[in-house]
């Protein structure tokens, strides 16, 4: 059964003169800390972006609480 609420990151690849996609899937849950994850920009390697981390200053500049309360 899939996870209700999960994030995940793709990158297209080409294979044997086909595109194809990677993908990474992360279950969450509400209330768990969330993962680290893979950006993909051209030209680059990956970028890992830490979601916990993105969404405690995003609520700290909104001023609202990121516990839920």
């Amino acid at each position: 059964m899939a996870p209700d609420l999960y994030t995940s990151a793709y990158r297209p690849v080409p294979r044997d003169g086909e595109n194809q996609v990677e993908v990474w899937e992360q279950a969450l849950a509400l209330h768990d800390k969330m993962p680290t994850m893979p950006l993909f920009l051209r030209g680059t390697d990956a970028i890992a972006v830490d979601l916990e981390t993105t969404y405690e200053r995003t609520c700290q500049m909104l001023r609202i609480s990121s516990n839920g309360a």
